[in-house]
């Protein structure tokens, strides 16, 4: 039986904090629950956890001292259902237990000469990344070797949930901003609590239990409430056009994907069917993917940027996968989910057909001299009554 671990809480006026800590009606105690499976039991007497007796365990150790002849199979049902632990329904007396919900994704093969700063601007396409309690420092934890080297590895700790597997759809295979790892193109997958004992094994970090400090209630209230402010304004800043002002929740921005350097505006000054051309392309290759909306090509932006908002956001997910990373004309497209945080500026078309028709007309009166008598001799305007409207 392990020691009780150091982060688990031992005042009773913490559990109600903690997801893992249940209320048991049938033991009359608490129950703590690890990812990993482990069960707990907190003495009250000895105010310490204590880790309960596995089931199978139970059963094998019966079997082990089994007396032959000694029928013990009932006694051991009934101890393994006193044993049995059950979630209190909703409304009770007792506290309902929380399920634990996964906000890490752990990943390797990153390049050795990655940042911290680009760890985080990378994951935080996918969502909000969490923060210290006490600081505001970004939960990314960058692996190191006994020389303090980077070895590729790191633990990105987001603020929801919901951020853990649109991470992993998007950025597990592929290539960090434009480099690889050691083991070639970088591996996004789900954390959990063995990633982070495993490293901190063979790192040498806090093999002795290391005692916390309590952060009181008034702390991470503010926590919450700066990262509650952050999660809205992550997704409220700014609006790629046409959706004009999304927000954290908006539907357009989850089936809106943008894509990056499938174009130079060289090439679109150069031909002026270039734009139509690459519309089109996009289009038919999106189509693959699931029913298209349309199609903007952002002709003002350096970047090459175009933006495709599907029908669905499962299509647009697909798309981004299969488009990050590829190579278009020569240059490596970067596609991602849309944000709400950039904005990307194009000349509509109908701004260039009314200055073509503007200009076509003003040809077409000179021409035919239409315009002439509307001028004295002095090239000054002529009003309808015969007047000159030059300055006296």
């Amino acid at each position: 039986m392990s020691d009780t671990p150091a982060a688990f809480p031992t005042s009773v006026d913490d559990f109600d904090t903690d997801d893992r800590i249940s209320w048991s009606k049938v033991d009359n105690k608490y129950i703590m629950e690890e990812t990993n499976g482990n069960e707990w039991e907190f003495d009250t007497e000895l105010k310490r956890w204590v880790q309960t007796v596995d089931k199978d365990l139970l059963e094998q150790q019966s079997k082990a001292y089994q007396v032959p002849g000694v029928d013990e199979s009932e006694d051991t049902k009934e101890k393994a259902k006193s044993k049995k632990r059950k979630k209190p329904d909703s409304g009770q007396d007792g506290k309902p237990k929380k399920e634990f919900q996964n906000t890490a994704v752990y990943v390797t093969s990153l390049p050795l000469d990655a940042t911290k700063e680009e760890i985080e601007e990378v994951f935080s396409r996918y969502g909000l990344i969490a923060e210290s309690i006490d600081t505001e420092d970004k939960r990314v934890k960058m692996y190191t070797d006994d020389d303090g080297n980077f070895t590729g590895e790191a633990l990105v700790i987001y603020y929801r949930p919901e951020s853990v597997q649109l991470a992993i759809n998007m950025l597990d295979d592929t290539d960090f901003n434009f480099r690889q790892g050691p083991n070639g193109k970088m591996k996004v997958q789900e954390a959990d609590v063995s990633f982070k004992k495993h490293k901190a094994e063979d790192e040498g970090e806090k093999k002795e239990p290391k005692k916390q400090s309590r952060v009181d209630k008034e702390t991470k209230q503010r926590y919450e409430k700066r990262q509650a402010q952050k999660l809205a304004d992550w997704g409220d800043e700014g609006d790629i056009e046409p959706s004009k002002q999304p927000g954290a929740n908006n539907p357009k921005l989850a089936r809106t994907l943008v894509l990056k350097h499938m174009f130079t505006l060289h090439e679109l000054e150069e031909d002026p069917e270039a734009e139509n051309d690459i519309k089109e392309d996009i289009m038919e290759e999106s189509l693959k993917f699931g029913e298209v909306e349309v199609v903007y090509v952002f002709n003002m932006e350096v970047a090459g940027v175009a933006v495709v908002r599907f029908a669905e956001p499962s299509s647009a997910l697909k798309c981004a996968k299969a488009f990050n990373g590829r190579q278009f004309d020569g240059r490596s497209v970067v596609a991602y989910i849309a944000d709400g945080t950039e904005r990307f500026k194009r000349t509509k078309k109908d701004q260039h057909a009314e200055e073509e028709r503007r200009i076509a007309r003003f040809a077409k009166e000179l021409e035919s001299g239409a315009l002439a008598k509307d001028f004295d001799d002095d090239g000054q305007r002529i009003d309808n009554n015969g007047q000159n409207n030059g300055d006296e």
